[in-house]
């Protein structure tokens, strides 16, 4: 028993000896900080002239239609319900860059009410550079606020007969594939090419620091529909269209057939009286197989288009830019392609509005925003594209809207439609020192917003 005893005390005293310690775990590495919105974050406002929102991915889910487009709606916020102002370069371009959906004709149209304008007040420096010739100063006198831009079609207009002639040999291959005239119209439409557009945006870049706004529009999908011959062959990509057997591809200097038909005339009429009488802006004279074409054509227009944002985008992916900008991209108007009896745009807001006015307008944040891409399907304008880039730059805009000739006509901002959105506090952190956003402060950014647009009469 006194064994036992001894044996059962020697086993106690064991188990109460320490364990031997084991070696401490490593520490954990340190989370990297998490990345801040840049308080001034430049901005890039893409504008493709002419492009349908049915002509995008954006509408189509084939990333054929517009690869660059589909990449970037990856990461970024689509608003699909996106309408033009009007059907015309000017108008549209004027809401576009200082957010009143009317006052083309009144002091508003005043480039100090502009985005540049606004912005350079801010610290910001910006630059343009516009393909499309209606983007002079003279046509459009918002852009004179930009510190830099250059207008291509204007520079093909202040050549000299010589300097025209010098170009020839890029121009006329592009006519002479297309049968086409050697009109001043398309000789111009084959000069201001998205080549051109980037090689300008790339001088400004190079020569404008940071923060900036900028503004490039690209003209391929506007008529008369001669994408590059370098890509496009009439005879190889149109064989399976069974060409008509009159057809003239030079859209705007065609021979019109006269229309016999009395049942006809009436519409025929009420189209030209539309148009102010330019009879190639009908499509009376244009059966399904030349429609068929000049739709090829111009979707083809688009691609280039598109390659021309993809070049953009690796410009700004070279220069450690993407990390710092917002991308907006949208167009100017739509085109009419046989809707309404109708071809191309300029029809005084009074053609088929899906394919005249309805158009892309996507928005792509730097990822330190960490927007969550998506679709917003309330119904917005281009006049909304100002107050959002003011709301975005921390800049009150009401003054501005206060100026609006009509109450109720100057835009309304997108942010707190993109924060639902992405259900996130993105774009407005630019606003708020460094750090988490609060509960408390993200209730009274969205109180804010909602109060600016009642008082525009967007919210009841």
């Amino acid at each position: 028993m006194r064994r036992l005893l001894m044996i059962l005390a020697l086993c106690a005293a064991a188990s109460c000896r320490e364990a031997p310690k084991r070696a401490a775990a490593p520490p954990a590495p340190p989370k990297p900080a998490r990345a801040q919105p840049p308080r001034q974050p430049n901005f890039l406002l893409i504008v493709v002239d002419t492009l349908r929102f049915d002509a995008t991915s954006l509408a189509s889910g084939r990333a054929t239609d517009s690869p660059h487009i589909a990449a970037l709606a990856g990461r970024g916020i689509s608003f699909v319900n996106a309408y033009s102002t009007w059907d015309e370069t000017t108008g549209s371009h004027f809401s576009m860059l200082t957010g009143f959906a009317t006052g083309l004709e009144t002091p508003v149209n005043d480039p100090r009410l502009s985005i540049p304008h606004q912005l350079k007040e801010h610290g910001y420096k910006t630059f343009g550079t516009a393909a499309n010739l209606m983007l002079s100063p003279k046509a459009t006198p918002v852009v004179a606020a930009f510190d830099d831009y250059a207008c291509i079609g204007d520079r093909w207009k202040s050549m000299t007969p010589a300097q025209q002639r010098a170009a020839e040999p890029e121009i006329a291959p592009r006519l002479r594939a297309y049968g086409a005239k050697s009109t001043d119209f398309n000789k111009l439409m084959a000069y201001v090419t998205g080549k051109r557009a980037v090689a300008s945006l790339r001088e400004q870049l190079d020569r404008t620091k940071a923060p900036f706004f900028g503004f490039v529009n690209i003209v391929e999908p506007h008529d008369p529909y001669f994408p590059d011959p370098a890509i496009y062959d009439p005879k190889r990509d149109e064989a399976d269209l069974a060409r008509p057997k009159r057809f003239d591809g030079d859209l705007r200097n065609r021979t019109l057939r006269k229309v016999t038909d009395r049942a006809l005339l009436k519409r025929v009429a009420a189209s030209r009286k539309r148009v102010g009488d330019r009879g190639w802006q009908t499509t009376f004279d244009l059966d399904d197989k030349a429609m068929a074409i000049y739709r090829r054509r111009y979707q083809c227009e688009v691609r280039e288009a598109d390659a021309v944002i993809g070049e953009i985008v690796e410009m700004l992916r070279e220069r450690k830019l993407l990390d710092s900008t917002v991308l907006i991209i949208t167009s100017d108007h739509g085109e009419s392609l046989g809707e309404a009896d109708l071809i191309t745009h300029a029809f005084g807001n009074a053609g088929d509005r899906e394919s005249t006015h309805r158009v892309p307008l996507l928005w792509v944040f730097p990822p330190a925003y960490e927007a969550r891409p998506g679709k917003v399907d309330v119904l917005t304008s281009l006049a909304d594209v100002a107050p959002t880039v003011y709301e975005i730059a921390g800049i009150d805009w009401m003054p501005i809207a206060n100026r609006a000739p009509v109450p109720g006509t100057y835009g309304k901002s997108l942010l707190l439609r993109m924060s639902e959105a992405a259900r996130r506090a993105l774009p407005w952190t630019a606003r708020l020192p460094a750090g988490a956003i609060t509960e408390e402060q993200r209730k009274q950014f969205r109180s804010e917003t909602e109060a600016r647009q009642r008082s525009l009469g967007y919210l009841q």
